[in-house]
């Protein structure tokens, strides 16, 4: 690699460190916010009316999935190298996208009079298709700031929108149970953030709302794979709520949603993968395909190498997560929890390996794959939930549920990696995976040995894992000691070795 290059290249890895701990100090602050929210409503709705509200909402974020016409997946690929293409385009798309969102918020209120006879829900789905319309905006306008890696106002967005929505719903909570009321928290902080989105935008890329037809219609165009690739991925990992309730009872939905929203927390560094890796891999493939691949490589060893041991202490901690964050009422869901936790491994590699493939203009490949997944969805859930619900009882359907999710997740993973080829793994990533999952395997032989200390060996677990990785070598200290001494440098303005 020419110098130009190899300097080019620390130059970007080094601005993306510094937005990922720019984004991931944002996440933390959400993260911790949301945690508080998503408990409160479980235990103050009870099992029944908490599957209610997340059916809306499920339902909700469902349908919307169809204004988004893939433009965030362009933007993160086109934008980042080259800014003032958004100008080209975001204007029409915009006035697009409010045509479409009109029209499915009246296909909205149709389903819900047709399907619901409770007027709460109906109400509530409007809300909640309202919040779903700003959210794809915002989503957007976060891919534009990401692309231009100006991420100082997102993260600060992030932040105030979610501490909006946290106060909003303790406020509502202590005087209505209204569906539609407790959606409304959501809408405002959505709304808030777009207000602070916009100029945020306008001013970091220089963005002119204009609308010009011709390069709209090419760039809409140019969009369709990555369109059809979310609604059949993302449509996925929606799904399972929608379908849940029509296979069982709403308290099976309220459990299921419930262990749903804890093994979520182990997805706390995923926007990392779209905000920070995604414009780091589209610069490197321009420079070289090797080196689209050694990026590729690591970031698959790093990301694996967190996400195995923050999914391992909420699987096994499962009951005792359960009863603190929602209540003795929800304990049937934890088997859900134990068994949705590990799938999110397998998330976060799916993701970062569709985007590897939607980069390397393998868009197609990846769409075909998410169909099969979206295909096979609701056949499997058929099969699986009714015979779990009959084999493990309360809780079982939503284990079931859990079971056809892992096993999906491990589906397209295998897929994406055999479709990307020998060059997404080497020897170092393929011993680190090994070590990592012996170090699970011995942490896992110790929580059953210490079963009688109950939640508190959950503290040994961490430690036993974290000194594993070590011990054996999966996490190497020199990668550590790198990362922190360029994230120091790039601080002092020193120079990155």
């Amino acid at each position: 690699m020419a110098d130009s290059d190899h300097g080019e290249t620390h130059r970007d890895v080094s601005v993306a460190f510094r937005n990922a701990l720019k984004l991931g100090l944002s996440l933390i602050a959400t993260w911790a916010v949301a945690l508080g929210v998503r408990f409160i409503l479980p235990r103050y709705l009870g099992p029944e009316r908490f599957g209610q509200y997340s059916w809306a909402e499920s339902t909700a974020a469902l349908a919307f999935l169809f204004a988004g016409l893939g433009l965030d997946t362009y933007i993160q690929r086109e934008v980042s190298v080259r800014p003032k293409h958004a100008s080209d385009f975001f204007g029409g798309a915009v006035m697009v996208r409010a045509i479409i969102s009109a029209v499915l918020l009246v296909g909205l209120f149709v389903f819900a009079a047709t399907t619901d006879p409770d007027p709460e829900i109906r109400l509530a789905l409007v809300v909640f298709g309202v919040t779903q319309a700003l959210v794809v905006m915002n989503a957007s306008l976060a891919a534009l700031l990401q692309a231009s890696t100006k991420v100082s106002g997102l993260a600060v967005a992030n932040v105030v929108t979610k501490l909006v929505w946290g106060v909003g719903v303790i406020a509502v909570v202590q005087g209505t149970s209204r569906y539609a009321i407790l959606a409304l928290p959501l809408l405002f902080g959505e709304l808030l953030k777009s207000a602070l989105l916009w100029p945020t935008v306008r001013r970091e890329l220089s963005l002119k709302m204009v609308i010009n037809r011709p390069e709209t219609r090419l760039v809409l165009v140019a969009s369709i794979p990555f369109f059809v690739n979310t609604i059949s991925y993302t449509m996925g990992n929606k799904l399972d709520i929608t379908l849940l309730k029509s296979f069982s009872s709403k308290e099976e939905v309220g459990y299921y949603s419930a262990a749903q929203n804890i093994a979520s927390l182990a997805m706390l560094l995923a926007p990392l993968e779209g905000w920070v890796i995604t414009p780091l891999l589209t610069r490197a493939v321009k420079r070289s395909e090797d080196e689209f691949f050694a990026i590729l490589r690591r970031a698959i060893e790093g990301i694996l190498v967190l996400a195995i041991p923050a999914t391992m202490l909420i699987s096994f901690g499962a009951a005792f997560w359960m009863r603190v964050a929602c209540g003795q009422k929800y304990l049937p869901g934890a088997g859900s929890l134990e068994q949705l936790a590990p799938s999110f491994v397998f998330t976060y590699a799916a993701v970062l390996l569709a985007t590897a493939l939607i980069i390397l203009k393998r868009s197609w490949t990846v769409t075909l794959i998410s169909l099969s997944r979206v295909a096979l969805q609701p056949i499997l859930m058929w099969l699986v939930v009714p015979w779990a619900s009959r084999r493990w009882g309360l809780g079982g359907a939503g284990m079931g549920d859990a079971l056809v999710f892992t096993f999906l997740e491990m589906y397209v993973t295998a897929m994406f990696l055999f479709f990307l080829g020998r060059r997404a793994f080497d020897q170092r990533s393929i011993v680190a995976l090994i070590k990592s999952m012996l170090a699970l395997g011995i942490t896992y032989g110790i929580h059953h040995f210490l079963e009688r200390f109950g939640p508190l060996r959950l503290v040994v677990d961490a430690l036993a894992y974290g000194v594993l990785v070590l011990a054996l070598g999966a996490v190497k200290i020199s990668d550590v000691r790198w990362v922190i001494d360029m994230i120091r440098k790039r601080r002092s303005g020193g120079a990155v070795e």
